[in-house]
């Protein structure tokens, strides 16, 4: 799907993410970007001297989506959208998806897992 993701996620949201080498690509970003690993988002949980991997391992949290994004807003990209002919896992990538599931659907992301996966397999 080459929708980009302005499609379904206002400004605020997107607005300087991600930022790499003085450039802003948050408006660029498409939904195959994030399917396929190669927005060069950097991973919330594991990068950064704040990340939240290392809470998770001393606390129990929870965390919003907009506390996820604005953390990775803060963190550096691996590399320009598209272009280093490779792919980075970051969470994050999946998190804007599910998002982005929800808006479509109208509904909770469990719902929708559960009512297109969970419900048909059994």
């Amino acid at each position: 799907m080459i929708d980009k993701i302005t499609k379904y996620l206002c400004d605020s949201v997107l607005n300087g993410l991600p930022i790499y080498k003085g450039n802003e690509y948050s408006f660029e970003l498409t939904v195959s970007d994030l399917l396929f690993q190669v927005s060069g988002l950097p991973d919330a949980y594991e990068a950064g001297k704040n990340n939240f991997k290392d809470r998770v391992i001393h606390e129990d949290f929870h965390y919003s989506f907009d506390e996820i994004v604005e953390n990775t807003k803060h963190l550096k990209p691996h590399f320009k959208p598209r272009k280093m002919k490779r792919a980075h896992y970051a969470d994050i990538n999946f998190d804007i998806l599910g998002v982005i599931l929800e808006r479509i659907m109208n509904r909770l992301l469990n719902q929708v897992y559960k009512h297109y996966i969970f419900e048909p397999n059994g």
